[in-house]
């Protein structure tokens, strides 16, 4: 597909074959979207290498729930079988059927299984969970770049529905701080990992820079099983 917008979409030959994808990259299959789920132009489902149905209309935006995520919905192409509010749900039935698939016919061959989460603000919710119902203590969340940080500010998650708020104390959305991420944020991680604080936020670049230093790091969370590392998934 080139180009961006609806239109781009309508020039879209869904009977042709998906080159470059997963499984072009030694994945044995793939089920998926193109770009983020919910929020892009083409709403339909990519089993494989193809879209097996393709989008048939517009999206109505007005059959949305009326909360602000919903204005992240770009008024694309949706497919008959694309559920706007229950696509996760769709990627977790699709996830389950290849674990059992899996045990019953191979229970002791190894498998790499990638389940992403479609949004990026969904890391909040599964830390949440993680830390009052899983007994983590704490909960880093991993973005790939510092203006996702943003993403991860306070939200009021109970006004829709929710059983919880989201709260990070802002030294510890590191997304936030100044420096460099091989400097002062590799401290501050250190840090957060000896406090009572539940949550922090950091780049991919700051993470891996303090996992790949032999320092305390490394030590604390060999002796701390329970620190939870969330990498949030974008297009």
């Amino acid at each position: 597909m080139r180009g961006d917008g609806i239109e781009a979409v309508r020039r879209v030959d869904f009977s042709r074959r998906i080159a470059g994808g997963p499984v072009d990259h030694g994945f044995e299959r793939f089920f998926g979207t193109a770009c983020c789920p919910t929020t892009d132009w083409l709403y339909a489902f990519i089993e494989n290498d193809r879209i097996p149905v393709p989008p048939t209309g517009p999206l109505d935006k007005s059959r949305l729930p009326k909360h602000p995520y919903a204005n992240d919905c770009r008024a694309g192409l949706i497919a008959p079988d694309f559920p706007m509010e229950e696509v996760d749900l769709v990627f977790l039935k699709k996830s389950r059927e290849f674990l059992e698939q899996h045990v019953r016919q191979s229970p002791n061959k190894p498998f790499f299984l990638f389940h992403s989460a479609q949004a990026v603000h969904l890391p909040s919710f599964a830390a949440l969970d993680k830390l009052a119902n899983q007994k983590l203590m704490q909960a880093i969340i991993v973005v790939p770049e510092k203006a996702i940080g943003a993403s991860f500010h306070d939200e009021p998650l109970s006004r829709f529905g929710f059983w919880a708020d989201w709260k990070v104390e802002p030294k510890w959305n590191l997304c936030d701080a100044p420096g460099s991420d091989n400097g002062g944020k590799v401290d501050s991680l250190k840090k957060f990992l000896e406090s009572g604080d539940k949550v922090l936020v950091c780049t991919h670049a700051t993470f891996r820079f303090a996992v790949e230093t032999p320092s305390r790091l490394r030590q604390r969370h060999r002796k701390r099983p329970s620190c939870s590392f969330t990498p949030a998934c974008v297009e």
